[in-house]
Formats: C-alpha cells, structure tokens, sequence
C-alpha cells in the first residue's frame, strides 16, 4: 500500500497546526480558561486535511475520527468556521467551501469497512495550545487487526527534554517502522532500545496530572526495579514514537478511574512500536483489541522497549491487581 499520500496530508496538517499557533491560537483557539482540553481551529482544520486525502486516495475505507461535520456546525462559531475555511483554501490552493469541509469531516464514518483509518488530528492539545508536544496521529486497521499507522511529531527531540527539536513523520510500511524529516528526505528505519539496566531506562509519561495515576505509576516503577530511573514529561502519542526509535524504553498509561480508551489514541502508536520491535499490552499483559470500534477495552496500557516487559507487567500486577 502507498502510503505517501498520507504522509504528505499529516505534513500540510502540521503546516495548517503552525499558522494557528502563529496566528490565532491565543486570540481564538483558546475557548476557556478552564483546565479542559480545548477543541482548536487546528484540530477541525488537521482532520479535513486527512479526510480529504483519505477520500481521494482510499475512498471505499471506513474512517473512525475525533471530530465530526455535526460538531464542525454546532461548536465551532461562525468566525472560527471562517477562519478555517481560509486556512484550507490557502493551504491546499483550492477554493474549500463550509460544505467541503463538514463533507471531509464525515467522511468514511458511516461505513460497515474491513478496511478502517483512525485519526486523531491533534494528540495533546494541552501541548499544542501550550507551545509544548503535540502529534498528529492515523492509524490503519484490516478486518479487525492493527496493520500500520502515519504519526506526525512536529516537535521531536531525540534528548526529549531538550529545547531543540527537530520535526518527523512517522510510519509504518512494509512491516518496518520508519521516519522522514517534516521537510522531506530518504526514509531512516528505527529499533526500540535493548535497555534493561535500571540507570540506563527513561521512562516517558504524561505532562497532565489528570491523564494518569502517577502514585501508582511510581509503585510499579519501584517494584519493577526502575524507582531511580530518568523519568521525562510531555504531551501527546509522541511517547510511542520516542519507545519506538530507542529514545525512550516505558511509558504506562494506569488511569485515575477507568475509561473507556479510544482508538485513536493509541492505533497510530501501538502501530508503530510494534513495527520497530517493541511490545505494548494492556496491564495485565494482554494483547490490545483493536476490533471495536472507536474503543479499546482495557485497565490501562504499558510500552515497552519489549526487553523490560515481563519484568513491567508483572510490577504493574502487583500494583493494580490481577484480574
């Protein structure tokens, strides 16, 4: 399959993420002061962008998304709608009317496909209305398995904490787990780490206290052994990213209550860790399911460079309980 399409979509979605941020994000994007996760211009905008290359390139797949024309229509304002219609129609140099975008926004949602892509348009709007990690994340499932995914990280820095960053596409293709600078080059294939010494792990977990229990996420670092390694913060999917090229060896998402997961969280991700190596369960080690719908139904999720695994799950067992 050509994913390059793809590919090139998640790149002008991150152009379009970088004029909001340069332009509107504090004068418009931002709806509240509140500590909610905000729905961007970004994020309607990043999705048409995807929907459409998805209905030129893969017009019969199904599409599971964030976002929706109804929600386009009925939560975003009138002068939000217009300031996307005019980064759409500058961005992809074509005349894009309100009709065109709820039309992409919908697209592929209401179909019964083998073939299925998740899109999370913005993964870590705290992150990105903070000028801190965002991603852009697709995924790609077949007949209910997890088969690949595209994965835009604008803001990636291999030293994770560092200032200097330097943006990637991720992807999956042909079995192997790969990455192209966001301006374009020859792809540069990844492995996940070989790490098991404990001053050697960097554990990577989310900037949001109320993304995850971090009590508990340091009870099973303790037992697993690793409560004196490098632990690093930052927002979005970009963790699995950093797992997946060897930057970064766990990260463990145990929740403060259970929800259900959503698929598009973690699809993009799974995708690629898998692909390069590494491993990714639920809590109690099982295997992800991918095959419902816009939900994954499990406790928790851990990652892992794959050496450490056994080792995790069974702290986290000890932690969360067995079940």
């Amino acid at each position: 399959m050509n994913i390059e399409p793809i590919i090139q979509a998640v790149r002008q979605a991150i152009g379009l993420c970088r004029d909001v941020q340069q332009t509107a994000l504090r004068s418009i994007d931002k709806m509240t002061g509140e500590e909610i996760e905000p729905v961007t211009i970004a994020d309607y905008g990043a999705q048409a962008i995807l929907c459409r290359a998805l209905q030129q390139y893969f017009p019969e797949d199904g599409v599971i998304a964030e976002e929706s024309g109804k929600l386009f229509q009925t939560l975003v304002s009138p002068e939000q709608r217009t300031v996307i219609l005019n980064l759409l129609t500058t961005l992809l140099d074509v005349n894009v009317t309100q009709e065109n975008i709820v039309d992409w926004l919908d697209h592929g949602q209401a179909k019964g496909a083998q073939k299925v892509w998740t899109i999370d348009p913005i993964d870590g709007t705290k992150g990105f209305v903070g000028l801190r990690h965002y991603a852009i994340g697709i995924g790609y499932i077949e007949t209910g398995k997890l088969a690949g995914g595209v994965m835009g990280c604008p803001h990636y820095a291999q030293d994770i904490d560092s200032v200097e960053h330097s943006g990637r596409i991720y992807y999956v293709q042909d079995g192997k787990a790969q990455y192209v600078p966001l301006e374009g080059g020859d792809p540069i294939t990844v492995r996940v780490s070989n790490r098991t010494a404990p001053d050697e792990i960097r554990i990577v977990q989310s900037y949001v206290k109320e993304h995850g229990d971090k009590t508990r996420k340091l009870q099973a670092y303790e037992k697993a052994g690793f409560g004196k390694s490098q632990i690093f913060e930052l927002d979005s999917m970009e963790k699995y990213a950093l797992i997946a090229s060897g930057h970064a060896d766990l990260c463990l998402h145990i929740p403060l209550k259970f929800t259900p997961w959503r698929v598009w969280d973690h699809a993009p991700g799974v995708a690629l860790v898998e692909a390069a190596g590494g491993k990714v369960t639920g809590l109690q080690g099982e295997t992800l399911d991918f095959s419902q719908g816009d939900t994954i139904l499990c406790e928790g999720v851990i990652i892992s460079n794959g050496a450490i695994h056994d080792t995790v799950v069974a702290a986290v067992k000890e932690v969360v309980g067995s079940k």
